[in-house]
Parts: structure tokens; sequence; C-alpha cells
């Protein structure tokens, strides 16, 4: 209400945003019925917008007060009839449950700005309408917490804020009491947001109820998943990852999912959904029959008394069809990964599994079924992982994810991952890569995009030529080898190579030299010298994020010169030995946000970090009283400047 009733003499557009069922109608209307905000507006309209709204009925229902009457004049005369009546009067129109830009495209025009303080309020689910429209900043309807939620329902139930009957505290689940009722009323609100989902985005959303209820979904996890079901639909100018970037942050803005946290460069880290539209997933799948959900969702494998098994599945999990993903936890030493079955402990449904598209392969003296199918291969092993030499796990010609993890043991790779071109990501933790050369197959791994956690990567013509579209690259190095061995100097090669981290190798900058692409470099005891940084800076124009862990430079003084990194936005500095810092704000021109964790011998931040225009958080855990006391000066001088958009972060 302060809002729309201060001295802004300008027609303005409030958006109201959030998920469907939340209460952006409810804030609406209490505000329109205020007698203050009735008092202070001459004419009010209330008018509520449906997805498959008429221009006519609209025009006709703001000149009648909201109502539905007849009329045989024109959309040009209804619309000067309806500015006419405004064009005097000082006026707020709440436009109700808004889908498209194009329904406020098409009545603004009738809207006079009269410079008297008329307002317009707008509700919709969809954030990119609410930026579209809106001129104000857009007020977004969360959540309440538990504590809030308890408070507001004693305060309804008992007019005051605790329950004076300790039985009844113990309550139902929540989202089965919404969904009472033969209309089932709060899934029929929420299945107007599904509705609205191109067609692209419906499988995607849908994906979302395979998970558990208030499961914590890692971003990065649930756009592999998408591109290895097939929901992605290829563009020309861009990877099948970014697209699900693109699609997942769709659904964000229409306040289907929620965002948990962010990294640091704003992106989604850990989203989840609510569980009334989790419960609106689990109605359309079996409309749609999309995916079958077993009771059971975790299929666990684990080490059993015979070791020719490799595993053993539940008895309720042979209702999957279309496996695509196959966890284990324990694998046996001496098996061959090779051979990886879907093996049942209960022998006599065994042939149950013919169901999943297979092949049949020998393991020992039993004969048993190889999922083709799979698309997605994690194995979580306490155990030494070998693959026996010749391999067959090229037969799982689908496979786009391999995810290996030894818990710290050896992880031994076959060749024939050199024969697998639909491998788009794979992730082993502390493996060398096998000599491409070794395979006879000359197929080049077109579709990698990532390679994680490879150990002792050496950099050759060979490894360049079979893996060309790599976009994200960890390496582990360990042992006494030169850092010349690896072959640096062959890392610009790498042409589409966006993401680079390297962790424990001593090298020299001088004699590297980086790909023009790379937007984001990940460095960890690397124990650089800080003068060499302008060396590093002139090799990379475009680097957006530098994330420093572990003395990945060292010294005790860094001096920054004119000219560094003139695209940086994210500096993170994890544990150093640095003492001094000197720099200003020319040496970071666009810099978005600084982060310093245990900088325990660092005296203070650099003044000049505040005089940079684009400077928007800085970020400490765990630093000196020195560090935090300079931050806070920072953030004074910039408030006292009028700078309210500095925040800052400490713990």
């Amino acid at each position: 209400m302060d809002e729309l009733t201060r001295d802004e003499p300008n027609l303005q557009i409030f958006p109201i945003i959030g998920m469907g069922g939340i209460g952006k109608t409810t804030l609406a209307r209490s505000t329109f019925v205020n007698p203050y905000v009735v008092h202070f507006f001459e004419k009010r309209i209330w008018l509520r917008i449906s997805q498959e709204y008429s221009i006519r009925e609209i025009l006709v229902g703001l000149l009648n007060d909201g109502k539905d009457q007849e009329s045989n004049e024109t959309l040009a005369e209804l619309g000067e009839r309806l500015y006419k009546s405004l064009c005097h009067q000082r006026y707020l129109i709440v436009m109700d449950d808004v889908w498209s830009t194009r329904a406020s495209d098409d009545l603004k025009l009738f809207f006079p700005n009269n410079r008297n303080g008329s307002q317009v309020i707008l509700t919709t689910r969809l954030s990119s309408v609410a930026v579209s429209l809106g001129s104000h900043n857009p007020y977004l309807v969360n959540f309440l917490d538990d504590a809030k939620s308890w408070n507001l329902l004693c305060q309804k139930v008992f007019a005051q804020e605790v329950c004076p009957h300790p039985e009844l505290e113990e309550i139902e689940n929540v989202n089965s009491l919404a969904n009472l009722g033969s209309d089932d009323y709060c899934l029929k609100i929420l299945s107007l947001s599904y509705n609205n989902l191109p067609i692209h985005l419906k499988p995607c959303f849908l994906y979302f109820g395979v998970f558990l209820e208030d499961h914590d979904i890692f971003v990065s996890e649930l756009m592999k998943l998408w591109v290895v079901e097939g929901f992605i639909k290829p563009t020309t100018n861009k990877s099948l990852e970014e697209v699900a970037e693109d699609y997942l942050n769709d659904l964000i803005g229409r306040n289907l999912i929620l965002v948990q946290t962010r990294r640091l460069n704003g992106k989604a880290n850990i989203c989840t959904i609510h569980g009334l539209l989790r419960d609106l997933c689990l109605r359309e799948f079996e409309k749609e029959h999309f995916i079958h959900v077993p009771k059971v969702q975790y299929t666990s494998f684990s080490k059993v008394a015979d070791d020719r098994c490799l595993g053993c599945c539940h008895a309720t999990t042979l209702q999957v069809r279309n496996l695509t993903k196959v966890l284990s936890h324990v694998v046996s030493q001496s098996a061959a990964l090779a051979s990886l079955p879907v093996y049942c402990a209960y022998r006599n449904m065994t042939a149950n599994l013919v169901r999943i598209r297979s092949a049949p392969v020998k393991y020992s003296d039993k004969e048993f079924l190889h999922p083709t199918r799979l698309r997605c291969l994690c194995v979580l092993s306490f155990t030494d992982l070998k693959f026996v030499s010749p391999s067959m796990i090229h037969v799982l010609w689908n496979l786009q994810i391999l995810d290996l993890d030894a818990v710290g043991r050896e992880i031994v790779l076959p060749y024939e991952i050199w024969e697998m071109p639909q491998l788009r990501n794979i992730r082993v933790y502390s493996a060398p890569l096998p000599d491409p050369r070794v395979s006879q197959d000359c197929t080049i791994l077109e579709n990698l995009q990532k390679l994680s956690f490879i150990k002792n990567l050496q950099f050759s013509e060979e490894i360049l030529e079979r893996i060309p579209n790599l976009k994200k690259l960890r390496i582990c190095y360990v042992g006494d080898m030169e850092w010349s061995y690896y072959g640096f100097h062959m890392l610009a090669c790498f042409l589409q190579l966006k993401s680079l981290y390297i962790y424990n190798v001593n090298f020299s900058l001088e004699n590297i030299t980086f790909p023009v692409s790379l937007k984001k470099l990940t460095l960890s005891s690397c124990k650089i010298p800080w003068e060499d940084m302008t060396i590093l800076c002139s090799l990379l124009p475009n680097l957006e994020e530098l994330e420093l862990y572990e003395n990945a430079f060292k010294g005790n003084e860094w001096n920054q010169v004119e000219g560094e990194f003139p695209r940086l936005k994210i500096l993170l500095i994890f544990e150093s030995d640095l003492l001094s810092w000197r720099l200003e704000n020319i040496h970071f021109p666009i810099l978005e946000t600084l982060v310093l964790r245990r900088m325990h011998l660092l005296e203070e931040i650099p003044s000049g970090i505040g005089d940079i225009p684009t400077l928007q958080l800085i970020e400490l855990r765990d630093c000196r009283d020195s560090v935090v006391n300079s931050a806070k000066r920072i953030l004074e001088e910039q408030q006292s400047l009028g700078n309210e958009s500095l925040q800052l972060d400490v713990l």
C-alpha cells in the first residue's frame, strides 16, 4: 500500500509473482479493498485475465467495473471510451492471473499516464511476464517457514500464537489435506500451470516426480538425466546441456521449481519441487503413462555371498521396463565390470528381466543379461575397480554417463571406452585415461562434453583428436613427474573448453597456453608465485571466474597491475599464505563477487575493491578480524555514497 500511494506521479505497473495458489490474488484483493486504498484512488477496477482471454471482453469489463455486458462497439471505440473514462481520474486497475505479455500489451495503450499517481497491479505465475511488463520491481510471494506457518495456524484457530491443546499438534500430511474433496481443488489450480507449458517442457517437469518428496535435487545431475532420457531438443548454436539449462530456467521462471541454493555465478545449484506439484506430476504420470514408478524407487546393488554374483536387486524392481540408471554400491574385486548384469537374487524370476532390452554375456559358468539400454551407469565401490580386458563395456552402446568411484581404491579403465561414441560425461575419481592408441577403433567421441577427476592426464595429439568438443575438464596429478611431461602446451588445442580444474601440479606459466574459450579456471595446490598472476591474465583474456584453492599461488604479497582480468566477474581465494594485497578498481573493472575463505594471514581487503562499480557481494568465511573490519569499512563508505547494491556476508 505504501508503494501504491507514495508520491510517484507516473503510471507504474506492479507485478506480484509466485507459484499457483500461493496467495497472489489474496494479497492483491486485500490491498484492493483496504479503506485507505479505496479512499486514495478515485476509480478502482478488478479484472481477471484467463489463459484464453478476449480483448473485447476485457475492454467491456474495464468499462463496466469488471462486469460482463453486451456491446456492439468496435475494439477501437471501446478502447477510446476506456481511455477517456480514465483520463482525468486517479485509478487503480488489478489484472489478476496474467499468462502472457500479449494481454497487457493489448491493453497498455488504453491506460493513460495522467501523472497523478494512477497504478496497475498484475498477478502472474510467470516471471518473464513480470519482467517484461512491470515498471516496478516484482513482488515475490514466498513460502512461510515452519515457525511462521505454525503461528499463523494458531492465530487463525485459537486466536493466539501457541496451541493450547498439545494433543492436537500432531496433524496429517498437508498434501493429503489439501487434496481432500471430490474436485481436488488445489491440483486443479496447479494444473493450469502444467497445461500452460509448451510441449518440450512437459516431460522435463514431469520428471521431477521420480525424485523423493522434499528431496534436494542437484541441478547438474538433473540436467544430465534430462539429456540421457532424450528430453532435450538439439539446437544449432547450443549443446544439449546448455539447452537443458534454458529449460530449467524456464520452469523456475514459471514458479514450478524452487531454487534452494545458487552458485557464485548466480546459476541454480540445488532445486526442489513443492509437494503439491510433485503430486501433480504423479497424477499426470498415470494419465500420460509417462514413467512407471515402482514402489521401491531405489535399486541397491551389493556384494552377496556368492562371489559369482555382482549384485542383487529386489523383486519389486522387476516392474521397471526402461532401466536408465544402475547404482552399484559394492562390487566384487574379482568381478569383470564388463559383464555387469541386472541380476535378481530370486533365481526363478530371472526370466522376467527379458523385458529389459538386453544381450547375453557369459560370466563364469553362468549366463546373465547385459542391459544394453543403459544410458547412465554409476558405481560406488569400496574395493578396487579393475575392468577385465578385453572388455565388453562397449556393448552398452547407449551409455552416455559413466560415473565410477572406488572410494580411495584403484580404478582401471578399459581402452574400450574409446569405442563408445554416445558418451557425454565421464567421471572417474582418480583414474588415468587408457591410451587411445591401444584401441583398434578410431571412433571420435564427438559427444563427450565433460571429463572429471582424471588422474595424471597427459595431453597428446591422440587424446585431443579423440575428444575435440570437450567443454569441462577436471584433472588431478599425483607423483613426482615434471609438469612438462604432461604436455600442458597442448591445452590451447581444446577449442571448446570453457571450464578447467587443475589440482596439485607445480608448473610454470611461461610455457603454458590456454584456450581463448576458457571462462572458468580453478587451480588448487599448484604453488605458482603471485608475481606470475600477470602472465596468467595475459593467457586468459576472456576469463570470467577464477577460483584459487589451498595455495594455488604462493608468496606473501600480491601487487596487481593495470589491465589484469578485464572480464573477471567472480574471484574466490580459499586458504592462502597471502599477507598483503594491493589493487585499484581498474584491475577488476567488472568484478561482481569476491569470496575469501580461511585467509588466516591476510591483513585486510584492499580499499580499492569498494570502488568497483559492478561489485555486488563480498563473502568472508573464517578470516581474520582485520579483514572483516576492512570489509565493513568498505561497505559503510559505499553506503554513504548511496551504493545500496553492495552486500557483505560474514561467517
